[in-house]
């Protein structure tokens, strides 16, 4: 059965080049889906990116890849003919649908809903998958600009997997300063100049306590006893952390420049793995 649900040749080469090719084949791409009845030509464009997250050591397999085909056909058959496609590369997954006009709330918040419970009841009983996100794009006004609505969902969907305090549905519109952190991820940042503190203690596997305890004081905008409650950590300990690290890393948390260098150092430290904290 799922089987004939996969998309045929033509229509992948078709969404793969409306999505990664420059506007002269997206235009032909958009009009091949079109032609072909795969999309009806007066509708907009959302597209929503799906990302498995593995358990540690392991790899992509084709159960995880047709778990999350299964969950994408599932969410298609819920849109009226010719109002969606999808393709799956390797585990990840992303489903292009039309909406009525940029603005159809409506639309979005059915297919999310519906993909994301289609997604917890097809990857549920896989063990390799500890769990999954999904990225959500801004809409578009024609499939032609369906790679903008793509780009977005893709980088939202991979600030969602690597950034704890993100839901696991990541809207790009709602992303706030992670919109700008995706912005310089896009660039490289093997060589990225951090804070000189955190630059050493990155190299300390005994560090990463502090790290950890630094990166949740700041994202609760230096709450001690918020704090101090989602780590479910004594405040006495929380400040003896909080003093250690300074001083390690010669850092004065005081300084409201400092604090956002800091921040922004952690951000995207865990972008570009050099801050591996512990679940």
């Amino acid at each position: 059965m799922l089987v004939g649900e996969l998309a045929s040749d033509r229509e992948t080469e078709a969404i793969t080049n409306l999505l990664l090719c420059g506007s002269d084949v997206q235009a032909y791409a958009a009009r091949a889906l079109i032609d072909g009845g795969h999309f009806v030509p007066s509708l907009g464009v959302v597209v929503l990116v799906v990302r498995p997250v593995l358990t540690p050591d392991a790899e992509p397999d084709d159960q995880v890849r047709l778990a999350v085909e299964h969950a994408l056909v599932n969410t298609r058959h819920v849109l009226p003919a010719r109002h969606a496609v999808h393709l799956v590369s390797y585990s990840d997954g992303l489903l292009l649908f039309g909406t009525e006009g940029e603005v159809d709330e409506l639309t979005v918040n059915r297919c999310v809903s519906h993909l994301d419970l289609a997604l917890q009841t097809a990857l549920s009983a896989l063990e390799q998958v500890s769990s999954f996100v999904i990225g959500v794009g801004q809409p578009r006004s024609e499939l032609a600009q369906a790679r903008d609505s793509y780009l977005e969902a893709g980088q939202a969907a991979r600030i969602a997997a690597f950034m704890p305090d993100v839901s696991r549905i990541a809207r790009w519109s709602q992303l706030g300063i992670y919109r700008v952190l995706a912005q310089m991820f896009s660039q490289d940042l093997g060589d990225f100049v951090l804070h000189p503190g955190l630059e050493r203690l990155f190299t300390n596997p005994e560090a990463l306590p502090l790290l950890q305890t630094l990166e949740t004081y700041l994202d609760l905008s230096g709450n001690a006893l918020a704090t101090s409650e989602r780590l479910k950590l004594h405040r006495t300990s929380l400040y003896s952390r909080i003093q250690r690290f300074e001083r390690l890393a010669g850092a004065n948390l005081k300084d409201g420049n400092e604090r956002l260098c800091l921040h922004l150092g952690l951000k995207l430290a865990r972008f570009t793995g050099r801050y591996r904290p512990v679940s």
